[in-house]
């Protein structure tokens, strides 16, 4: 009963004292910072004063101190707050500087092979280089002289067959493949005492040559081509004989292409000839000697025969 009445005393005294501090908050000297110091009487009507702090006022006997205003024991902290708005865009802020270099990572792996790139267009054709000096580089070449060989004439195209006048002037051993032959040989055919005329001045004499490029591969000739020619001569004498006493000359050339890639090696190209004797009856046999005698095999990558 009695912290009742204590209880009472007090919540009338603070009221009273919050009606008074209303009033007295305006004066400066009853404030202490903010807080107001009372002091209120312990007796009905329990009236209220304040106390001056710059005169150092202090409460009574029969009254007791109350302070107003007095800053409390910080309280728990409350819920949180719903989320505000989001705020506006800030500006863009200043770019930073350029850090250092990092260091160089490792070599990535091959990546595949890309597809092939289309073919690009054919370029302008080049200028014609300068000839190059004639050699063995452009083909296959060989030369004889037979100054020394003496060469008897048959006495007809029937000897010539039989095998028995042909002479072989040239030859030249060339591998497998598709050639251009070029031949060349030259003649001399020799003095011989003519007989048996019975009119010597009216009968001319002629010397016939033949001459053919052929080529052997473990078997019989193969002919690529063959020139005849036919020369004449005759220089006069006495009554009773004619006396041809210069050599006549004549020059054979010969030529041929042909493919040979699919033969054997090794490919053995000649040059063949013979004369005919005009007068198989004479004193002295004809007689012939070939010189400056040439065969010149000359390589092509292919070879169109033309039909005639």
């Amino acid at each position: 009963m009695t912290r009742f009445i204590g209880f009472k005393f007090k919540l009338v005294a603070l009221i009273a004292a919050g009606l008074l501090g209303a009033t007295l908050v305006a004066y400066g000297w009853f404030n202490d910072n903010g807080v107001l110091h009372l002091c209120i009487t312990k007796e009905a009507p329990h009236p209220v004063r304040a106390l001056d702090v710059s005169q150092f006022e202090e409460c009574g006997p029969g009254e007791e101190a109350i302070d107003i205003n007095v800053q409390g024991p910080e309280g728990p902290t409350g819920a949180t707050g719903a989320t505000g708005a989001t705020g506006p865009k800030g500006d863009t802020g200043a770019t930073g500087a350029t850090g250092p270099t990092g260091p160089i990572g490792p070599t990535g792996p091959i990546g595949p092979t890309g597809p092939t790139g289309p073919t690009g267009p054919t370029g302008p054709t080049g200028p014609t280089g300068a000839t190059g000096p004639f050699g063995i580089v452009a083909g296959f070449v060989t030369n004889t002289d037979q100054l020394n060989t003496v060469v008897g004439a048959v006495q007809s195209d029937d000897s010539e067959s039989a095998g028995a006048g042909e002479t072989t002037v040239v030859t030249l051993v060339v591998p497998p493949g598709i050639y251009k032959f070029e031949a060349k040989t030259d003649l001399e055919i020799n003095t011989f005492l003519a007989s048996n005329i019975s009119t010597p001045f009216d009968k001319d004499y002629h010397y016939r040559s033949d001459c053919e490029l052929v080529y052997t591969n473990g078997g019989g000739e193969v002919d690529l081509d063959q020139t005849t020619h036919t020369t004449a001569r005759q220089t006069g004498g006495t009554a009773a004989k004619v006396t041809y006493d210069r050599p006549a000359r004549v020059v054979h050339n010969l030529e041929a292409a042909r493919n040979l890639k699919s033969q054997t090696s090794p490919i053995t190209v000649e040059v063949e000839c013979w004369v005919i004797d005009p007068d198989p009856n004479s004193i002295y046999t004809t007689t012939w000697t070939a010189t400056q005698s040439k065969i010149i095999a000359i390589p092509l990558d292919s070879l169109t025969v033309t039909p005639n």
